[in-house]
C-alpha cells in the first residue's frame, strides 16, 4: 500500500507550538519501538572470549498481521547530512513490519521524528510528534504502524536498515506518506518549532 496525502495546515493556535528534541533513551522512545544499543543489556563473552555478546537488543518483524507474504532485508543507506533547520517532509509508516536504522563504522547521530501508530494518516496532527536525537552510536527498531520521519541524519554516512520486503512482485508497497510540509516545522538544536 503505497498512499501520498496532504496533511492540513497547522490550524489556528499552533504558531508556538514546540516540539521537544530530548535524548534518544530506552523508555521514553518505547512506545513507538526499541532503542538499539548495548547500554542497559548484559552481555556475555563468546568466541573464547574474544567478543561480548549483547543478545536480542530489538525484535525485527516481517510479519506483523501474523501472515502475508514478506522477509526481513538487510540495506545499507548512504546519507547526507541534513541540517537541523531543513523543514520537516512528511511522515511515513509500515504497516506490515518493523524498520530498523544503524549508524555503521562511526559515530553517526540524527533525529527520530514519530508519531503513534494508532492515528490514520489525515488524523495526523504536529501535536501527534514526537523528537529525538541519537548519542550517535544508537540505532533504533521502529514498531510496524509507527508513523516517522525518513533518515534525518545530522552527519554524511552509512546505515545498516533492517525491514520488510514483500517476497512477491504482485504484494502491494507496505508505505503510507503524509505530507507535512504545510506545517512548516523545522528543527533546533534543543527543539523543533513552526518556522
Amino acid at each position: 500500500m503505497l498512499a501520498i496525502a496532504p496533511s492540513p495546515g497547522p490550524g489556528p493556535g499552533t504558531d508556538a507550538l514546540r516540539l521537544v528534541v530530548r535524548p534518544l533513551e530506552a523508555a521514553s522512545f518505547a512506545p513507538f519501538g526499541q532503542v538499539i544499543e548495548s547500554r542497559g543489556h548484559p552481555g556475555h563473552p563468546i568466541n573464547g572470549g574474544s567478543c561480548l555478546r549483547f543478545h536480542d537488543v530489538a525484535q525485527p518483524l516481517a510479519h506483523a498481521d501474523g501472515h502475508g507474504d514478506g522477509r526481513l532485508a538487510i540495506s545499507l543507506f548512504a546519507a547526507q547530512a541534513a541540517p537541523w533547520e531543513q523543514p520537516l517532509e512528511e511522515m511515513e509508516r509500515h504497516l506490515l513490519g518493523s524498520q530498523a536504522f544503524v549508524p555503521m563504522g562511526q559515530r553517526l547521530p540524527f533525529l527520530v521524528i514519530v508519531a503513534p501508530a494508532g492515528l490514520a494518516g489525515d488524523a495526523l496532527r504536529p501535536k501527534h510528534l514526537q523528537a529525538f536525537v541519537s548519542d550517535g552510536l544508537q540505532g533504533i527498531n521502529l514498531a510496524p504502524g509507527t508513523w516517522h520521519h525518513p533518515l534525518r541524519a545530522l552527519q554524511e554516512g552509512t546505515w545498516l536498515i533492517v525491514d520488510r520486503v514483500a517476497t512477491s512482485s504482485q504484494a502491494p508497497v507496505d508505505c503510507e506518506v503524509v505530507d507535512i510540509r504545510a506545517w512548516q516545522l523545522r528543527c533546533q538544536a534543543g527543539f523543533s518549532s513552526r518556522a
